[in-house]
């Protein structure tokens, strides 16, 4: 199966040479495919019958490994707040079956798309899906995976709780919830002094260590201690951590720090 590859005018994630044509779409499939995916599948023992949720999909990147793969890996299902992404999405895997795409737009203080987000803490509203089409598009599924990749890295602890909430409400008994983040630990915090990671984060905003005040979910990263009490919160147990390359370790999968809790099966 050759999966369907997004035109580089609508792709706001990749920066690639876009007159390069077979390396754009090298750069799109890379890591779904040999990394992600692979990693995702040994770990959850994704079969036929399974239920994955790719929570912020993008444009499809891990749709296009799952696509690739087979249906043995099972059911995927997509969820893009992007109305561009999300129109095309509907529109290159409507002729497969075991694939199911929907969304709802985020307000512009919530997306560092915008160039411009709001660092307020009075403003109350959280960066959650909207309710009635959340439950249209979930229905009565639950989920043997629940994947998210840089959705949590532009988040504030306070609508993270809330999407954690989400998850754990149809996540299956010792099913996994893995996501990204950038998290501070004591190492990360050391290397950040040195000047040895991918980035500086000068800035506490919200709880959260960013680079940019004007526009502070560009890159949210999260203490240790904040992660923490995030899970807490959202009622799930605390989280396994295995460090990326942006803090100067390499779990294999990403640059990110996977995050992964495994709901009680009792």
């Amino acid at each position: 199966m050759f999966p369907p590859v997004p035109p580089p005018n609508i792709n706001f994630n990749q920066l690639a040479n876009h007159t390069d044509v077979a390396q754009y779409i090298e750069t799109y499939r890379k890591d779904s495919h040999s990394r992600e995916l692979p990693f995702l599948r040994k770990i959850s023992a994704l079969n036929s019958e399974s239920r994955t949720l790719d929570f912020g999909c993008g444009l499809g990147r891990l749709a296009s490994a799952f696509l690739a793969e087979g249906e043995g890996v099972g059911h995927y299902f997509g969820w893009e707040p992007d109305k561009k992404a999300l129109t095309w999405l509907k529109k290159n895997y409507a002729d497969f079956n075991r694939f199911r795409f929907n969304g709802s737009p985020l307000p512009k203080h919530h997306t560092y798309l915008s160039g411009k987000t709001s660092n307020d803490t009075t403003n109350p509203d959280l960066a959650l899906p909207n309710n009635e089409i959340w439950h249209e598009f979930i229905g009565n599924s639950k989920f043997d995976l629940i994947w998210s990749c840089s959705v949590f890295t532009h988040m504030f602890p306070n609508s993270a709780i809330e999407i954690l909430k989400l998850f754990k409400q149809i996540a299956k008994p010792g099913s996994l919830i893995v996501n990204t983040f950038l998290c501070v630990d004591t190492r990360a915090e050391k290397e950040l002094l040195l000047g040895n990671t991918d980035r500086k984060l000068p800035f506490r905003v919200n709880g959260i260590r960013t680079f940019s005040y004007e526009n502070p979910l560009i890159c949210t990263a999260y203490p240790l201690e904040t992660l923490n009490q995030v899970y807490a919160s959202a009622g799930l147990p605390q989280p396994e951590i295995s460090y990326g390359t942006w803090s100067g370790r390499d779990n294999r999968v990403t640059y990110m720090d996977l995050v992964i809790v495994q709901i009680p099966t009792m």
